[in-house]
């Protein structure tokens, strides 16, 4: 049936409706005539038109507009306008594209075939990057992360410092401090657009998540298409992706305090699109921090031999190498000093865009045990272990081990490594405050079982072993001791002959002309030089 024909049977069924409603609201003695005739003509309108459609149009014919139909994809979907719950019609006639195939010309299958593919894959590309921008919305500082700005300990002490700092008239009124925003801003009029956006992302999420859940598979010819993986995997990249952005930041590296609010934001607006999804996807997010913490073989994830080849992840490497070199090793130059009063490294100069103080006490590190667990604490460790390990090395031609004998760089070496022991220190009261804070049981039982172990020598391969999982929790008093006794272990230089020099070694120290410029820094603790980490 022709477009013209289509047209004449529309404006049938309008006229034969017009005339049965009309004719029988004014003609009182022919109004059932009139009715039964308009009815009739409608019906016999419908039935008639339906069959033709049925028989000369279908969804197949959208094969031969499909490149347009991804531009008002594209376009329209996503827009003011857009309606997401509609995706599941837009794939759904890529199934009948094949239709279009003439069984006398093969390659026609194969081709359109193909072109079906490529527009259902196009179309699940558009979606997942609609889902991509949704979340990315309510991840922002204009989402959720300007009704999170209110409430940082920071900003709250910043602004009551600037409060004191103003005049009296000024201090009544909240605008007398710029760029702070009061609780209950959001209710301002001035912000009841930014709060519609915020709702409005929030229902187009869940609406979105709840249709591709609930979508059926799209079958084209051999490939089949289920959006609820593209869509878990979606939302696995993403995460990956805020991760490893918001690691650093314009200066250096992101605090782990606020790199661990961002991770809860986020984790927040997963679990808001997981209420809305049947899969679990706290499960994904713990399989992103796993592998950004540890992405050696799983095989070795409980053992406790340390692999040559095993590799790390690429976040918890750029953290642990972040604090070796700024920290331990103090590449900036910024003077960094162990503060044993504080618990925590001082520095004079900022490392990178903070004091080192605001990057190593012990609530950041306990942000950071939490984020990475214990593999990238571990890591962390073993970076430090690293300085320990290079002091002695083995010298196969003479069969024993020698030092650089240079007194100076002696000296450097010694004070950062017992700079990295002092840090390792702080590491281990972190994770120890953070497992006895979530598994207060296994924390407990690490504790009655080291204290109760039998003191051997040699120990056995079990009991050295829980004792160096017991001391990198801090349950063990004497952490530097067996930390530096592990060490020796690994390199082999526990029951070295080269041990007993050390008495030597420490009183040449102690009557080193490097005494002479130390002070003593009652207000952290320490030397001003650090020459009482050299000690450890």
């Amino acid at each position: 049936m022709g477009k013209e024909q289509c047209l004449h049977w529309i404006q049938a069924c309008g006229h034969g409706y017009c005339i049965g409603s009309v004719e029988g609201t004014f003609v009182d003695g022919e109004i059932s005539c009139l009715l039964f005739s308009g009815e009739s003509m409608i019906l016999e309108c419908v039935d008639e038109l339906e069959s033709q459609l049925s028989k000369h149009g279908s969804l197949k014919k959208l094969y031969f507009y499909h490149q347009n139909l991804t531009t008002v994809f594209r376009n329209t979907m996503f827009g003011p306008e857009g309606r997401p719950q509609h995706c599941c019609a837009w794939l759904g006639v890529a199934s009948s594209f094949p239709e279009c195939a003439s069984a006398i010309v093969p390659e026609e299958v194969t081709k359109i075939g193909r072109d079906a593919v490529l527009y259902v894959e196009s179309l699940i590309e558009s979606i997942m990057g609609g889902l991509d921008g949704l979340i990315n919305i309510l991840d922002s500082e204009g989402g959720f992360g300007s009704l999170e700005m209110q409430f940082l300990p920071e900003q709250a002490a910043t602004l009551v410092n600037l409060t004191s700092r103003i005049s009296i008239p000024s201090a009544k009124s909240p605008k007398g401090v710029s760029g702070f925003h009061f609780p209950g801003f959001e209710s301002y009029p001035e912000n009841n657009s930014s709060i519609k956006m915020l709702e409005a992302a929030m229902q187009r999420l869940t609406n979105l998540c709840s249709v591709l859940n609930d979508m059926a598979p799209i079958c084209v010819l051999n490939h089949v298409f289920v959006l609820r993986e593209y869509m878990r995997e979606c939302i696995l990249g993403n995460f990956k992706r805020r991760l490893l952005v918001v690691l650093k930041t314009d200066n250096d590296l992101q605090r782990p305090s606020v790199l661990e609010s961002l991770i809860r934001r986020h984790i927040s607006i997963v679990h808001l699109a997981e209420q809305h999804i049947s899969m679990d996807l706290t499960q994904v997010i713990r399989e992103v921090l796993l592998s950004e913490a540890f992405s050696g073989p799983v095989s070795s994830l409980h053992l406790f031999d340390k692999l040559a080849e095993q590799q790390s992840g690429s976040a918890t490497d750029a953290v642990c190498n972040w604090y070796i070199e700024n920290i331990v090793k103090d590449m900036s130059g910024a003077e960094i000093l162990f503060a044993p009063l504080h618990k925590c490294f001082k520095s004079t100069r900022p490392v990178g865009g903070y004091f080192a103080e605001s990057v190593t006490d012990l609530r950041e590190l306990q942000a950071f045990v939490r984020i990475f667990g214990g593999y990238g604490y571990g890591l962390t460790g073993a970076r430090g272990s690293c300085w320990e390990h290079a002091f002695w090395r083995p010298d196969r031609k003479r069969g024993k081990y020698e030092a650089d004998y240079r007194y100076g760089h002696v000296v450097g070496f010694c004070i950062q490594a017992g700079q990295a022991i002092s840090f390792d220190c702080l590491l281990a009261e972190a994770a120890g405050a953070v497992l006895e804070e979530g598994a207060p049981l296994i924390h407990s039982l690490l504790a009655g079982v080291v204290k109760h172990s039998p003191d051997e020598i040699p120990e056995k391969k079990e009991i050295r072993r829980m004792r160096r999982v017991a001391n990198s929790v801090g349950v063990i008093s004497d952490h530097d001791t067996e930390w530096v006794r592990s060490i020796l272990e690994e390199v082999g230089g526990a029951n070295d002959d080269s041990l007993s020099l050390l008495p030597y070694f420490f009183a040449t120290f102690m009557t080193s002309n490097i005494w002479n410029v130390t002070a003593f820094n009652v207000d952290t603790g320490g030397f001003n030089n650090n020459i009482h980490c050299l000690a450890r």
